[in-house]
């Protein structure tokens, strides 16, 4: 015989179940860094979302010290992302400090994050690698404090602070959106107000 207590425990695990599933295929996901180094002693931390559907950075949350030696880079929490392109592929981050005037971003400081691989909506983790390349350049990865010289932000100046050799490790969590939270709250709360219901008669 079905109960409503059945009833509510088996409801309970298909929205849970569909919430699950929506989360790992649809949902943005919440990056975290734990820690990561530049050569003049400066270290970044922090987080952000990024959907890889739409390829939109938001909640941008990642937080310089002060350098400890040269090049200079004062303390620094960068929260806005700057979509006028990226450097070799849609995912690159660009993020300013707050307050900053989008449409004349030339002499602002600037915080660019590449990736090794793709981030996806299915969260995991994903490394970030420094290599000096052959011309002694900073490759395609990495992470680089600077001052923007151009519209686009996409080019340093003389001065610029890049991430130590060796590779930092971004860890992904998916964020349900609020629509499917809002679905299973409601399917919730229904199933138990009838159960209450059920038992007042």
């Amino acid at each position: 015989m079905i109960t409503i207590r059945n009833a509510l425990a088996a409801a309970t695990v298909a929205l849970t179940a569909m919430l699950s599933a929506q989360t790992a295929n649809a949902d943005p996901v919440l990056w975290t860094l734990s820690s990561l180094t530049f050569q003049n002693g400066s270290t970044l931390s922090g987080s952000f979302v990024f959907d890889a559907n739409s390829a939109v950075y938001s909640n941008v949350n990642l937080v310089l010290t002060a350098s400890t030696s040269s090049p200079a880079f004062g303390a620094a929490t960068f929260t806005l992302p700057f979509t006028t392109g990226a450097f070799y592929d849609n995912q690159d981050l660009v993020a300013l400090l707050p307050g900053t005037d989008v449409t004349n971003v030339i002499g602002v400081e600037a915080l660019y994050i590449g990736f090794d691989t793709p981030l996806t909506n299915a969260g995991g983790s994903v490394t970030e690698t420094h290599v000096i390349g052959t011309n002694g350049d900073v490759n395609d990865y990495g992470a680089v404090v600077y001052n923007c010289v151009d519209s686009t932000c996409l080019a340093n100046g003389p001065t610029y602070s890049y991430q130590t050799a060796g590779f930092v490790t971004y860890s992904g969590t998916p964020v349900p959106e609020p629509v499917s939270l809002g679905i299973l709250s409601v399917g919730l709360v229904g199933l138990r107000s009838v159960r209450r219901r059920r038992g007042t008669r």
